[in-house]
């Protein structure tokens, strides 16, 4: 009897459980750390609405190429997602992965994009879903204030120990994002974002590196954004 209520109290946990998913997420920039050399994969889940697909660029500091291809079109799941495989080939460090093609921004992939431990979102312009979604991020080295904008909704900043840093309700307007705000940052604290808006940025350029998770937050070198991944040849790609 005892090994029968504890049987019936794990599936009733499991059934309560809150339920996992992965967040939606667009970004002008993902950044990856390949700490050690070895092989990696971007992992597209989500949905890739274009019939063409979608073409993703991956290049390292120098702006090598380590893949550029199409994402077939499809409706690609977690736990079965579209893979590409980086090979070892020597090197390691930081890597940025450019998406172009895709249409579905308030349904985007689903994080994380790799199978690396360090990653993170960057640029000017987001969109993230699924409230509600923990946004981790930490001042970049030299960034000692921030300046965001909120699209037809609300923004909050909370420091570590939850106290309200920052929020849209007591900001101004700024261009076309509805809700604006600026804050103070300090080096080596992390901040976590509440959103009450599909679509944010931030003004101020290479200030703003978002993580879903904490430990997974890192600064990525800035020679990748120096890098004109438009201009890659195709046949620089492995």
């Amino acid at each position: 009897m005892t090994v029968l209520l504890a049987y019936l109290n794990s599936l009733f946990s499991v059934a309560c459980a809150e339920p996992a998913y992965r967040p939606n997420v667009m970004a002008e920039g993902i950044y990856v750390r390949e700490s050690e050399d070895q092989d990696w994969h971007v992992r597209i889940a989500g949905e890739i609405p274009s019939q063409c697909g979608a073409y993703v660029i991956v290049h390292d500091v120098n702006g090598k190429s380590v893949f550029h291809g199409v994402i077939p079109n499809g409706k690609y799941s977690a736990d079965n997602p579209h893979l590409v495989k980086i090979k070892k080939d020597g090197v390691a460090g930081d890597y940025r992965i450019v998406m172009v093609g895709h249409q579905y921004d308030k349904m985007g992939v689903l994080a994380p994009w790799t199978d690396l431990p360090l990653e993170v979102y960057g640029g000017g312009n987001f969109s993230v879903g699924h409230d509600p979604i923990k946004v981790f991020f930490q001042a970049p080295p030299g960034v000692t204030e921030m300046h965001l904008g909120a699209y037809k909704g609300q923004l909050q900043i909370h420091d570590a120990e939850g106290k309200l840093v920052a929020d849209t309700r007591k900001g101004k307007p700024h261009g076309r994002y509805d809700n604006g705000i600026q804050f103070k940052v300090e080096q080596g604290k992390t901040y976590r974002m509440a959103r009450q808006c599909f679509y944010f940025r931030s003004y101020i350029a290479n200030s703003l590196f978002i993580a879903f998770d904490a430990v997974k937050w890192f600064v990525p070198d800035a020679r990748l954004n120096e890098v004109k991944w438009w201009e890659i040849p195709i046949e620089r790609a492995k």
